[in-house]
């Protein structure tokens, strides 16, 4: 069984942003941030192995998990705001932030827009595209289709599917994140998560932040991963003009939280002990 942390809410801008909080009360406290669609879940594999030594902090942006849906949709700026407000109310207005995916792009927006809150971001597996001229994203995106209903519970969660799709090892962790992310309504079970808020965050807008920021930050990547490619990384460490690092992970592809917490525990605590200085 994963530990599932303690449930809280906190109300920014007009909705209430849900998390929850593992550890040690007196321990550094380090914010987690999931992916697009993904919630707080996501990270109780790395909770059981972090919790003894680490106060850990995962956040359901709004519009995911069991935040509240925003009825104007979602813009970055929005998300960056409710991370800022989380530090605020958790960490005493500082804290090294980690990010998967598009959690560690939302991570970086809010570190260049609010710096002071930000004691050094990884990203874990989260692309950074160097813009086009004419500013099309030429970047792998996931376009949700129309919104499912299950007639069961366990019907919702047999078709649960990582996206992009991946054959992972750690059973108990998907099967207790498929469980997580779906709720009951009218007319049926479906993904709590907001289809308008996938496509939120703009290349243009990543790079002129990743550009602007000096918040220590470190790339840690899959090796084999579909979404990460090595001009992204070759973007990443041309283009900050902070301390950062870029780290592979041998055999590892986009879902690193499944399969590879040993090897993610080890940098987690690498990069909280000592953001990166060069």
């Amino acid at each position: 069984m994963y530990p599932t942390g303690e449930r809280r809410q906190l109300d920014v801008l007009g909705v209430r942003i849900a998390y929850r909080v593992w550890g040690r009360p007196a321990a550094e406290t380090v914010v987690l941030v999931p992916g697009a669609g993904a919630h707080g879940g996501w990270w109780q594999e790395l909770a059981r192995r972090l919790e003894d030594d680490l106060r850990l902090v995962a956040v359901d942006l709004s519009g995911c998990g069991d935040s509240d849906h925003r009825p104007e949709g979602y813009e970055v700026g929005v998300w960056a705001a409710e991370l800022n407000a989380l530090i605020e109310h958790e960490a005493d207005g500082r804290a090294p932030v980690i990010g998967h995916s598009n959690g560690g792009r939302v991570a970086v927006i809010a570190a260049c827009r609010y710096p002071g809150a930000f004691d050094g971001v990884l990203m874990i597996d989260s692309p950074t595209r160097r813009p086009t001229a004419d500013g099309r994203d030429l970047g792998s995106r996931f376009e949700p289709g129309p919104p499912r209903l299950h007639s069961s519970q366990e019907q919702a969660v047999a078709s649960f599917r990582l996206q992009p799709h991946e054959a992972v090892e750690n059973r108990e962790l998907l099967l207790t994140v498929a469980t997580e992310s779906f709720r009951q309504g009218e007319g049926g079970w479906s993904l709590k998560a907001d289809p308008r808020g996938y496509q939120v965050v703009e290349e243009r807008d990543l790079a002129a932040c990743l550009e602007a920021t000096d918040v220590p930050a470190v790339l840690v990547y899959g090796d084999q991963s579909v979404v990460v490619r090595p001009a992204d990384v070759e973007f990443f460490l041309e283009a900050h003009p902070g301390p950062h690092e870029a780290v592979p992970i041998v055999g590892g592809r986009h879902h690193l939280l499944f399969d590879h917490g040993e090897r993610l525990e080890i940098l987690i605590r690498e990069f909280v002990a000592g953001r990166p200085s060069g």
